[in-house]
């Protein structure tokens, strides 16, 4: 846990994020394109460029 301040001064606990080896990254998310691990750290990619535009006209549309 982390411990934290709010603007406020309240304060606020963060949880840590669970770290993952590389083998747990594999067999979890191998085939993914869209995940990093990073020191340990899960991190989902957001789509950039093109496939942003893509998915911003689809949710428009719905």
């Amino acid at each position: 846990m982390r411990t934290l301040h709010n603007r406020e001064g309240n304060i606020v606990l963060q949880s840590l994020p669970k770290l993952l080896t590389i083998d747990e990254f594999i067999a979890n998310f191998g085939d993914s394109d869209r995940s990093e691990l990073i020191d340990g750290e899960l991190i989902e990619m957001e789509p950039t460029g093109p496939h942003e535009q893509v998915s911003a006209l689809g949710s428009g549309v719905i």
